[in-house]
């Protein structure tokens, strides 16, 4: 997939390791009822592209929002509740001109939440001692390998 950078336009890319839409009408619950779930997701987009007086790359940034998971029902096409596992913050992995050539993963992760409607629904601290606890036994929830394969700085882009 080609990414073209423009910084007055910034685009993300996403992607989700599950999305699942159930039509909850179909088994008797309520006409025009749907729920949306997605696993494993992220989405990220370029925030800088560096390049040299003679072209060459130097560093990309990336901006990168992770999600363990979001239930979203919906009710005839609006949306009635929104849980999302997410802390709704981004991180940012910078790329070097050697990490860029040698397709360097790297692994970034925003860390975990517990949100209804945009709203916290879980005492903030609480939710940070269970995500602590699941990466210090290796459970590593909300995360995405990134990797810049190139860059061309005559007309910045990204393939992912």
């Amino acid at each position: 997939m080609r990414w073209n950078f423009d910084s007055d336009k910034p685009e993300a890319v996403e992607t989700s390791q599950l999305k699942l839409v159930l039509d909850l009408a179909g088994i008797g619950v309520k006409p025009g009822l749907q729920a949306k779930l997605e696993l494993a997701a992220a989405t990220a987009s370029i925030s800088d592209v560096a390049c040299t007086k003679s072209r060459e790359p130097q560093s990309v940034d990336i901006d990168l929002q992770t999600r363990a998971g979001e239930l979203e029902l919906t009710l005839f096409n609006r949306t009635v509740l929104t849980l999302d596992l997410s802390d709704a913050k981004s991180t940012r992995l910078r790329f070097n001109a050697a990490e860029i050539r040698n397709g360097t993963m790297k692994t970034g992760r925003t860390g975990l939440g517990v949100n209804a409607n945009q709203a916290p629904l879980l005492y903030r601290p609480l939710v940070s001692k269970v995500d602590e606890t699941l990466v210090a036994l290796g459970l590593n929830v909300g995360e995405a390998d990134v990797r810049v394969s190139g860059v061309n700085c005559t007309r910045p882009y990204l393939v992912q």
